[in-house]
């Protein structure tokens, strides 16, 4: 009987365990007003990103040598690794719409330096400029999502989160692959800082840490 007892109750738990992994609607309405404007945000900036694959398109246009992909590439990841130290230790004393607003804004300048490129050099800053804003933007909205909420339910937080930034780029180099068809990618560009510009003109949504 006790070997019953025990085997009927790892049951009922195991079946109690299965139950809380279980997705509802409860489990959205803790997430706070901060979280959501956040989230906002995110899905505006997100949608002025594109895939590094533009950036080749546009190199090849301007280049015209085999190595551009690479050295793209490495521009670009070198650059993001960079100031990832650096900006924790922001992140830790400053207003975070402020970093915010300079990492959205570091997107304006690569997308002049790719629109009116004219020379691979220029190329290879805008892409390094491109790894910077990842490196910045990146960590501070994921940052800023911890922050937002509590340790209860910040597992379905990010699990959203991720969910509007990836639906977000995809729905962007969607757009951008047919700005750069039907008008060139010069014109795909403009397109990515508009929507860096407003991103930053929502900053003021958020709260300041």
């Amino acid at each position: 009987m006790v070997k019953d007892n025990t085997a009927v109750a790892k049951k009922e738990q195991a079946a109690g365990t299965q139950k809380k992994h279980h997705f509802h609607l409860y489990h959205v309405k803790p997430l706070p007003m901060a979280y959501w404007r956040l989230l906002l945000v995110a899905f505006i900036f997100c949608m002025a990103t594109y895939s590094g694959a533009f950036m080749i398109l546009r190199g090849e246009e301007v280049a015209r040598i085999a190595t551009v992909g690479p050295a793209v590439m490495i521009a670009q990841n070198t650059m993001a690794m960079l100031v990832a130290y650096p900006l924790g230790r922001l992140f830790d004393r400053f207003d975070h719409r402020y970093l915010l607003a300079i990492g959205f804004s570091v997107v304006l300048f690569a997308n002049t330096l790719f629109a009116f490129a004219t020379s691979f050099t220029m190329i290879l800053a805008g892409a390094a400029f491109w790894g910077m804003q990842m490196g910045i933007n990146q960590s501070l909205l994921t940052a800023k999502v911890s922050l937002t909420t509590s340790e209860s339910n910040r597992g379905t937080a990010f699990g959203i989160y991720y969910i509007t930034a990836g639906s977000a780029i995809f729905l962007a180099n969607a757009i951008v692959g047919n700005l750069a068809k039907e008008f060139g990618l010069q014109n795909a560009f403009y397109y990515s800082s508009g929507m860096a510009i407003l991103a930053i003109c929502m900053l003021p949504m958020l709260k300041s840490k």
